[in-house]
């Protein structure tokens, strides 16, 4: 992802209290996003079941085929964001 895309993306969570950013201990250069825990509690239990199963599903591929997998989505990715597709 672009790195404009990925500060977009923390500006909206930090915006809606999701996360925070702090200082990096080792480089004060740097921000670490920091999930507030008592924000995303309500979706851990909404979604968390769903991603226990998503990790089990994920852990029944070796690397090589998640390489694949990954290949797989980017170029679908890129399809759609490209203006490739065009509804009917």
């Amino acid at each position: 992802m672009p790195t404009s895309t990925v500060t977009k993306l923390v500006d909206r969570l930090e915006a809606a209290g999701y996360l925070r950013r702090t200082t990096d201990a080792t480089d004060r250069r740097k921000t670490v996003p920091e999930l507030m825990p008592e924000r995303i509690a309500p979706l851990q239990v909404l979604y968390g079941r769903a991603d226990d199963e998503f990790d089990a599903l994920t852990r029944t591929f070796d690397r090589r085929e998640l390489e694949t997998i990954i290949q797989f989505l980017q170029g679908v990715s890129d399809f759609y964001h490209l203006g490739n597709f065009e509804p009917v």
